[in-house]
């Protein structure tokens, strides 16, 4: 098992206004509904030179979410894992990253990413259906003709671990910006038109339950997944004595090869 780094998954959204999204599988990004509305959408990611055009394959503006399609995939994912809160206690250690205002720099005021360290509130959303997430400390301050400073941030993911929690959605008046209202997972992964464009994408949808967060845990997975490897990443060889101990171990990556068939062209004219 292989952890994907957060800042692979996040992406800047441009469409009726700027925002962010998480990439859910390589193609698929799950964003605000009211960061893109029915217009025309650009995808940007770190790692890549050029924006890249997507559609919006479902929307949802009742619960303020959309998923999108790009034209192409974006970065080589495998799909996010998917978790749906399913506790009222608290969940520190999580973590909420996108492309606010508050962070863009230089005097062409250019976008960079943005972290923020959080704990899940799940009682304080309970009422409306929402993922309430408490920031471990307040953002930068503005001016009052400003924008907010966390304005750019909708759609960026909460996540736990390397499970994604939700998008965030809003930060609400008061409480000094700490406070940000997010989208959960559990309506969105209750859409029928979602798992349908998941469906027909190929992405598996793969849906945890999320009781506390466990750091040490998280560690042991990704050691443990390491140690697996090594220890049965080679094939022995039984029944010819004569071969040394080195020759009769071999290497998994080396023993076998990848075949593809593919279907031979008819059209294509034969030898002369």
């Amino acid at each position: 098992m292989s952890v994907v780094p957060l800042a692979d998954r996040t992406v800047v959204v441009s469409a009726v206004q700027q925002g962010s999204g998480v990439l859910i599988a390589d193609r698929l990004v799950l964003t605000c509904a009211h960061v893109v509305k029915s217009g025309s959408v650009l995808v940007a990611h770190p790692a890549l030179t050029d924006r890249m055009r997507a559609t919006v394959a479902w929307i949802d503006y009742e619960l303020d979410v959309a998923l999108l399609e790009t034209v192409e995939p974006v970065r080589p994912l495998p799909p996010v894992r998917l978790g749906v809160v399913d506790t009222r206690q608290a969940i520190p250690d999580c973590e909420i990253t996108g492309f606010p205002r508050v962070q863009r720099y230089g005097p062409d005021r250019r976008l960079e990413a943005d972290q923020y360290t959080a704990t899940v509130l799940p009682m304080a959303g309970r009422v409306r259906d929402l993922l309430v997430c408490d920031l471990d400390g307040p953002p930068a301050a503005r001016p009052d003709d400003e924008p907010a400073a966390l304005s750019g941030l909708s759609g960026g993911p909460v996540f736990m671990g390397d499970v994604l929690l939700g998008v965030a959605r809003q930060v609400p008046q008061q409480r000094d910006g700490r406070r940000v209202e997010c989208v959960p997972l559990a309506p969105v992964l209750a859409a029928k038109p979602f798992r349908l464009v998941c469906e027909r994408t190929g992405v598996g949808l793969r849906q945890e339950r999320v009781h506390g967060s466990f750091p040490r845990d998280l560690r042991y997975e990704a050691e443990y997944a390491q140690a697996l490897g090594v220890a049965y990443r080679r094939t022995k060889i039984f029944g010819l004595d004569e071969l040394s101990r080195h020759d009769r171990e071999w290497d998994l990556d080396t023993a076998y090869l990848s075949l593809e068939a593919q279907a031979q062209d008819r059209a294509a004219p034969g030898p002369p």
